[in-house]
């Protein structure tokens, strides 16, 4: 029997989610499976999401930013 693992990247569309953002990421971060990636993909938010999205992926180590 093979066994593999099963790794999880929820993409995470934002657009002026800015007061959002962070209970978002941290609600999946208690829910995410091993190995589990949040993918946080701004397109240039005027609200400055983009940088609350880079703040929080130098915090919490399953988050990046697009």
């Amino acid at each position: 029997m093979i066994r593999a693992v099963v790794r999880a990247t929820i993409c995470l569309p934002t657009y002026d989610e800015r007061d959002n953002l962070e209970p978002m990421l941290r609600a999946l971060g208690r829910v995410l499976p091993p190995g589990g990636r949040v993918l946080v993909i701004d397109d240039g938010s005027p609200d400055g999401t983009g940088a609350v999205a880079d703040r929080l992926a130098r915090e919490l180590p399953f988050v990046d930013v697009l």
